[in-house]
């Protein structure tokens, strides 16, 4: 059996636990198996972000031995280069269920790049919000320090309103701001 998280390898083998789904025995809902196997396992590591069909697989050999009804619903194809439109329509038109049938043929093509944008404007706003509350602090504590500069600027000729709209701005805007950003 092929599993495609370790986590489900005991050693060099896999444990299965059959449960009776017709009377609604399911693992989520706390019943305990109603038969287990313990079979010959490996892993195979999937590529982060491609989409997983199942959390493992049976070979046709495995299930007869097993007595399992079998019926291949999934090929697995691991490629290192991308497959192309004309690849999936042989498979599509070669694909054939023991009915007759034709299944529908689904191409994961693995992570998308798009994510990597969300990444990267995530990085910038925090280190935004870094700069801008390190800067407040800063101020903040600057004006704390320099009253006597307010004397300074007025002789060189900055009105009085513009002192105080700086204070009022670094003490009021700037911490709320901030615990808005933190308590959401």
């Amino acid at each position: 059996m092929v599993v495609f998280n370790d986590t489900f390898l005991d050693g060099d083998s896999v444990t299965v636990g059959l449960y009776d789904v017709d009377h609604g025995e399911y693992p989520d809902f706390g019943a305990t198996p109603t038969e287990s196997l313990n079979l010959p396992g490996a892993s195979q590591e999937v590529t982060p972000g491609a989409a997983r069909i199942a959390l493992a697989m049976v070979s046709p050999q495995t299930a007869a031995i097993i007595g399992w009804p079998h019926q291949p619903t999934t090929v697995l194809v691991d490629e290192p280069e991308s497959i192309t439109d004309q690849q999936v329509a042989q498979l599509t038109a070669a694909a054939r269920m023991p009915d007759g049938s034709t299944p529908y043929v689904y191409l994961g093509d693995g992570p998308n790049g798009d994510y990597l944008m969300v990444v990267y404007a995530g990085v910038i706003g925090v280190a935004l919000l870094l700069v801008v509350a390190s800067v407040s602090i800063a101020l903040g504590l600057a004006r704390a320090d320099a009253r006597q500069d307010d004397f300074t600027l007025a002789s060189l000729g900055a009105s009085p309103q513009l002192a105080r709209s700086v204070a009022a701005w670094v003490f009021t805007k700037v911490p709320k701001a901030m615990h808005y950003r933190l308590a959401a």
